[in-house]
């Protein structure tokens, strides 16, 4: 997840959790936690973080590893769907595992 995801969804969980709630102490210190966090978000850097693709290593008794291509870390017990990783992200090094990542220009 990106800040950029990340400050966005804030920002609709405060819209909902303000519409939804009561009033008082914490209440307030909610919503001011969430802002403080939706503006960190929005004021970090973005690292530039390195694209990989998963690539399959090993199936065995029931049990999946996949190999990350930008930091060759193996990943075991990875959950799939359609023999795809449900990763995003290698755990190891951050890469972006999202296809639609091959296409960003940044």
């Amino acid at each position: 997840m990106t800040n950029e995801e990340a400050a966005k969804l804030l920002k609709r969980v405060t819209a909902v959790t303000q519409r939804g709630s009561g009033k008082g102490f914490y209440a307030s210190a909610t919503f001011e936690a969430l802002n403080m966090a939706i503006e960190a978000l929005e004021l970090a850097p973005t690292l530039a973080r390195p694209k990989g693709k998963w690539i399959l290593n090993d199936v065995q008794y029931g049990s999946t590893s996949f190999r990350c291509s930008a930091c060759n870390d193996v990943t075991d017990d990875v959950p799939t769907c359609c023999n795809k990783p449900l990763f995003n992200f290698c755990p190891a090094c951050g890469a972006d595992m999202r296809e639609e990542a091959d296409n960003d220009p940044n």
